[in-house]
């Protein structure tokens, strides 16, 4: 096919091919991949709001704000903390999202233009790989949920030695087994789940009211202040939080009836929706430090700490549940697509599922969520670098090399002018991932870990233009 296939640019800047079924015949091209036509992008500023706020209300978030907590913040500073990540969040996630708006591509054929058509599979599989990490957490969350669950159900299930290692197992089996099945209905049961997140939090939070005696007492109960040092790794850890769909924004921005409602939609409703609910979590986790004298982080076990069997039933079964039906659609799907397409010929999709689930597993689930710190400090602020150093590359391949101009057509063509590996991306890349991490192995250099999303992504941006103005650039 020929890489210069005609397209059209209405008054909003969206662009389209002319004759799109000319793409069928191209070996890179399905019908996920290939661009949303502009009659089909309708996403209102309203749905994109719709999207965010469905989200952030999930049981992560919530130990995202209890963690901060549990490392000694304020609920008020663990809740502004969150806001302010996302807030900054915000910047690199519309920065990338423009091609999806423009152009009507998702995130695997957008970074072609800067990895070029072979190097691009670098760059989904970074995020394929931090997917997996997240798939290994959210299974061990709901593994232990089914644990209490079990053990208010099942006479003699408390007594087992092994017993949330077994439901871990089943219910890492469970998640496999849907994967690898018709995934139509997990959207019923993501929509049945998703509200009683909010109304079981909401929930806690009375309880936290009640069992403290006040708002005031609540409000006031400060554990100690936090110095700069403190807060810069925090707030970058929260940055870390999302940072995947920062890089990957444009899977969702396809679909905008302009560029003014994704960049409307999405830039009020991520961080005030993840700031409301971070506050709500905040509040209960700085109550369970003055009624156990302990931060309870981790939601699961403070209700297993109540006396009524249906409260911890039903609150145990809404987080198996959510879980179930995010950890495949968020965690499943686009990691097992990313290595099915890197190795077409060796992988399926399903095997593809089964290596992601695998992955999972290795990256110690159980050792990141024991104690808040490493979940912040070791799991977010690790993995936000090599996601910012992506995002460093692609920002500044789109918006300053490229001055927002895509040949469409070429982006499936394997023989255009994409064609390839762009070695000067992948060593941009590498250098933003060594300047992010390094400062964990090096102490002296810890200054850089404490931002890596920032060092990784501005260490990627100047190598990457520095590379693009030394030699005359191809495409």
């Amino acid at each position: 096919m020929s890489s210069h296939l005609p397209h059209i640019e209405n008054k909003d800047g969206q662009v389209e091919l002319v004759q799109p079924e000319r793409l069928l015949d191209s070996e890179l091209y399905n019908r996920d991949l290939g661009p949303v036509p502009v009659r089909d992008r309708r996403w209102t500023a309203f749905n994109f709001a719709a999207t965010w706020i469905a989200l952030a209300h999930c049981i992560p978030t919530y130990m995202l704000a209890s963690a901060l907590v549990g490392v000694g913040m304020s609920a008020i500073g663990a809740a502004a903390t969150v806001l302010l990540g996302n807030a900054l969040l915000v910047v690199p996630l519309l920065l990338n999202a423009h091609a999806g708006a423009r152009y009507g591509i998702p995130f695997a054929v957008q970074v072609r233009a800067a990895y070029g058509m072979r190097g691009a599979h670098v760059a989904t599989l970074i995020r394929a790989l931090v997917a997996c990490g997240w798939f290994g957490i959210q299974t061990w969350i709901g593994g232990h949920a089914v644990h209490v669950f079990l053990c208010v159900t099942a006479p003699g299930w408390a007594e087992l030695a092994q017993g949330e290692w077994i439901a871990f197992a089943a219910f890492w089996v469970l998640n496999v087994a849907v994967a690898l099945r018709d995934l139509s209905w997990l959207r019923h049961v993501e929509n049945f789940a998703a509200p009683f997140v909010l109304v079981m939090t909401c929930a806690l939070l009375l309880w936290a009211f009640d069992a403290v005696g006040s708002w005031s007492v609540l409000v006031g109960s400060l554990q100690r202040g936090n110095s700069l040092g403190d807060v810069v790794p925090a707030v970058t850890a929260t940055i870390g939080f999302w940072a995947t769909v920062a890089v990957s924004a444009a899977d969702i921005s396809r679909y905008a009836a302009s560029q003014r409602e994704q960049i409307v939609g999405q830039g009020l409703a991520l961080p005030w929706a993840m700031g409301f609910y971070a506050s709500l979590a905040a509040f209960v986790t700085q109550a369970t430090v003055l009624v156990y004298g302990d931060a309870l982080w981790d939601p699961v076990r403070l209700v297993a700490k109540f006396r009524s069997p249906v409260v911890i039933g039903i609150c145990a079964l809404t987080v198996v549940l959510t879980t179930l039906s995010v950890n495949i659609a968020a965690n499943v799907v686009s990691p097992a697509r990313a290595f099915a397409n890197a190795w077409p010929k060796r992988l399926s999709f399903r095997v593809g599922a089964l290596v992601t689930a695998l992955a999972g597993v290795c990256v110690a689930p159980w050792r990141l969520l024991e104690e808040p710190g490493r979940f912040l400090f070791v799991w977010l602020l690790g993995t936000s670098g090599p996601l910012g150093a992506v995002a460093g590359v692609m920002i500044v391949d789109y918006w300053i090399v490229r001055r927002r101009h895509l040949a469409l057509g070429a982006l499936y063509d394997p023989d255009g002018e994409y064609a390839g590996v762009r070695k000067s991306a992948l060593a941009a890349t590498a250098i933003g991932c060594f300047v992010a991490v390094i400062g964990a192995f090096v102490p002296v250099l810890k200054p850089l870990y404490d931002i890596a999303f920032f060092s990784g992504l501005g260490a990627s941006a100047i190598a990457h233009w520095a590379f693009a103005n030394a030699r005359p650039r191809r495409g």
